[in-house]
């Protein structure tokens, strides 16, 4: 339940051969979210605290200009939250 207070972009390759997507989608799925505990319902009000972005044709290497767009993107999406502190 401590998890569900961290916020987590996790970018993986779509076609990474060395550390295969299922893996970062087991996680994504067994990340707890805001607002629930083991006890709630599902309800709109809810809110992930882990994001998965996976770029389909990316693969392992940091230098996958797929890979390297997002997490240029997802770099940008932490330091805007970051200024609305």
């Amino acid at each position: 339940e401590r998890l569900a207070t961290v916020h987590c972009i996790a970018v993986q390759g779509g076609m990474d051969r060395i550390c295969p997507p299922d893996t970062a989608l087991d996680l994504w799925n067994a990340w707890p979210v805001h607002g629930a505990s083991s006890n709630d319902d599902h309800n709109a009000d809810i809110q992930p605290s882990f994001e998965l972005r996976m770029p389909l044709y990316a693969g392992h290497s940091m230098y996958d200009p797929f890979l390297v767009n997002e997490l240029v993107r997802s770099t940008d999406r932490v330091v805007d939250v970051l200024n609305r502190f």
